[in-house]
């Protein structure tokens, strides 16, 4: 370079000679950590990918310095993966300056979330003593093109004999099943009850036999049984 002595009495430069020992300057490599990007979504039947994106996430450019990634996750069902980093290249303007930085590479998350499904109950309603109705229901969420199946069934407490009143529909042991290209674990069954109603019987169906129907007179008190039908059931004999 243009290192010279120079005087600083009594240190006079004429008296010597300079010699000189060269040493290095290293220049290490920039260290940086870049990340894949993650992203989630709602299942809807399409891939979820993020294959562009990334960041960094520990270290930093060197200022006018940009990156460029790409990424080879994706997933399609519910669940999650890995958002795989693959390249990563860093230019000073359209000079590629990538050997000049140490990087490590950290993956990012892909992951889809479960779509709800939801079944609704349908009301119903029956006479006092009649077995119960069946219990249907409706559903709706799935993903256009694929039809959901159901194994089980719905329930309720009440029974023939149960008085009357209302009496809730539950979703007893009804549950979701694969039906191609429906899968049962992308969804997650919301269910919405409804009530199953017990109303009065008209009495005017019902007969009343005694027996015997006479007597022969012989001074003491008679108490006949008297029986109460619904058509061929018998409710009550006293």
């Amino acid at each position: 370079g243009t290192l010279a002595l120079a005087d600083n009495s009594p240190f006079l430069a004429n008296n010597y000679t300079l010699a000189y020992t060269k040493a290095s300057l290293t220049i290490s490599k920039r260290a940086i950590t870049v990340t894949s990007a993650s992203a989630s979504k709602t299942y809807d039947g399409t891939a979820l990918t993020s294959t562009s994106t990334g960041s960094v996430t520990s270290g930093s450019l060197v200022s006018g310095h940009t990156i460029t990634v790409t990424n080879t996750g994706t997933i399609t069902n519910a669940g999650s993966t890995a958002n795989t980093l693959n390249t990563v290249v860093v230019k000073s303007g359209s000079t590629d300056v990538t050997a000049n930085y140490n990087i490590t590479k950290a993956n990012g998350t892909l992951k889809v979330n479960k779509r709800t499904l939801t079944v609704k109950a349908e009301a119903k309603s029956k006479t006092y003593g009649e077995a119960n109705p069946s219990l249907t229901y409706t559903y709706s969420g799935q993903v256009s093109g694929q039809t959901p199946k159901f194994t089980g069934e719905l329930a309720t407490s009440a029974t023939a004999t149960s008085g009357v009143g209302s009496y809730d529909i539950t979703v007893g042991t009804l549950a979701l099943a694969d039906n191609s290209p429906f899968l049962a674990s992308n969804y997650t069954l919301a269910y919405t009850k409804a009530s199953l109603t017990i109303n009065v019987k008209n009495a005017s169906t019902f007969t009343v036999t005694l027996d015997p129907t006479s007597y022969t007179y012989d001074g003491t008190a008679k108490t006949p049984t008297a029986t109460v039908k619904d058509g061929s059931t018998t409710l009550t004999a006293n």
